[in-house]
């Protein structure tokens, strides 16, 4: 979408939105909506595994929805594809 006909105050262009401000943003408005689950969070350091509770919140972010659309997409194909097996 092209935004060179949409006037704005000023005559000047949307303001500048970084994927940082985006991310703070987007999690002040998950913890203001009260998704604050406890999630384990499992890291690697070599051999060394390190879990840590956080609140849902604090891992939600900008790329969180892009996963999921594409976790269901992924699931819907796998069962459309599923219903040809019996057909073979």
């Amino acid at each position: 979408m092209d935004n060179k006909d949409t006037p704005f105050k000023d005559g000047k262009g949307p303001p500048n939105y970084t994927n940082q401000a985006m991310n703070r943003d987007i999690k002040e408005l998950c913890r203001l909506a009260g998704i604050d689950e406890e999630i384990r969070v499992t890291t690697y350091k070599g051999n060394v595994r390190t879990d840590k509770i956080k609140p849902k919140w604090k891992l939600v972010g900008t790329h969180t929805g892009r996963r999921t659309y594409i976790d269901i997409v992924d699931s819907i194909k796998a069962s459309s594809m599923a219903k040809f097996d019996g057909l073979i």
